[in-house]
């Protein structure tokens, strides 16, 4: 019998109560320990589930921001009545950095982030009476607010550290763009660039934003469930233009929305805010499979049968293959007709090699582009290494 797929909200289990500041009794919930971890065959990564915490175990107010504080190891959560929390990544109160303030104050509901190497946070809430961010000391002192871009309003900002005092990146949603500005020592907003975003969704759809640097990618969250990823690099110029790579669909996780993103920059997991169950999950990238390129039908080899099993995917109704990275032969990111053409010209009449990993006699490799390897034509099995 098939065993179901561990879902996000199955991973947690409340187990003690406790009084926290301001007397609100909250159930502090624990990991029922790390069990199994589920797989899901996404656009072009694999995501598991490693753990999840009730949002009750920090808040009685729903929570709608978060970031993640690499240096003290902990999460920054903002809720929808202004305060912003301290938990540990097992959903363990912690403190109340930023007590909850009126409806018409600046609230953290929409956009957190943490600038740990200058000790300063960022929020914002995206409301039509609010500025567009407002900086706290990462103990929780306001500092004040300010507005970008025409009091533009924010639904996501993600920290990047680098080797002056970092980068704020902020996504708006009405354009859609990501404006990213440099920090100074003392927290201010300095040299504007951006990023045009390409997308047709629905700005009310755009929820959450994280940065990876290292393969000069965003992702981008969707409150139906959605992550988007998105290559681009906004020091690269006063303005540019984002390329969308592909989507990962989480709600194989058991994930009904997702409200906002976080990073851990060490161990590159996910945190994800779901408002439907009222649950943080914690998601890790498992790493890419490796596979041929060209070897559509999996059996190790390079030869006419692959064209063959292509030209019958394609055009009689035969079964997808299982690794559409190796099926797409010529890397152009799609499957279709010019991948068997391209595999004739290889194998007949002395064309070029499929690109890397290259093909059968050659070692097997994952995908060696990073973006394309999280948002590409993924590999949900291959046999033939």
């Amino acid at each position: 019998m098939a065993t179901a797929p561990r879902k996000c909200r199955d991973a947690f289990s409340p187990e003690i109560f406790s009084l926290v500041p301001g007397g609100l009794l909250v159930a502090l919930a624990f990991l029922g320990g790390f069990a199994e971890l589920t797989q899901v065959r996404i656009s072009g990564a694999e995501l598991t589930l490693v753990r999840s915490f009730h949002t009750a175990s920090v808040s009685n107010s729903p929570v709608q921001s978060i970031a993640f504080d690499p240096e003290s190891n902990v999460l920054l959560l903002g809720t929808e009545d202004g305060a912003i929390l301290e938990a540990t990544l097992n959903g363990v109160f912690i403190t109340i950095l930023v007590s909850p303030v009126p409806r018409n104050s600046p609230v953290a509901g929409n956009a957190l982030a943490v600038a740990s190497p200058l000790g300063f946070i960022y929020a914002a809430n995206g409301g039509s009476t609010s500025p567009g961010y407002c900086q706290f000391t990462r103990s929780g002192t306001y500092l004040g607010c300010g507005a970008i871009a025409g009091f533009a309003k924010f639904v996501g900002f993600s920290f990047e550290a680098n080797d002056s005092n970092g980068v704020l990146h902020m996504l708006c949603a009405r354009l859609p763009e990501i404006y990213s500005l440099d920090l100074t020592e003392q927290g201010f907003l300095t040299k504007l660039k951006s990023l045009s975003l390409p997308l047709d969704y629905n700005q009310r759809e755009l929820t959450g934003l994280v940065r990876l640097p290292d393969e000069g990618l965003f992702i981008l969250s969707l409150r139906k469930g959605i992550l988007v990823g998105v290559r681009g690099d906004p020091s690269e110029g006063p303005r540019q233009v984002g390329q969308v790579l592909g989507e990962i669909d989480t709600t194989h996780l058991g994930i009904a929305q997702v409200e906002d993103i976080a990073l851990d920059s060490v161990t590159r997991h996910l945190y994800v805010v779901d408002p439907v169950q009222n649950m943080v999950c914690e998601l890790a990238f498992l790493p890419p499979r490796a596979f041929h390129r060209g070897d559509a039908d999996q059996d190790g080899l390079s030869n006419l049968s692959d064209s063959i099993h292509l030209l019958d995917f394609l055009f009689k109704g035969g079964s997808e293959p299982k690794c559409l990275e190796a099926a797409d032969s010529n890397n152009d990111g799609k499957i279709d007709v010019s991948d068997p053409i391209f595999l004739l010209y290889f194998l007949f009449l002395g064309g070029a090699a499929p690109p890397e990993p290259g093909p059968p006699g050659r070692a097997c490799g994952p995908e060696p582009d990073s973006g394309d390897a999280l948002f590409g034509l993924g590999c949900q099995a291959y046999a033939g290494c």
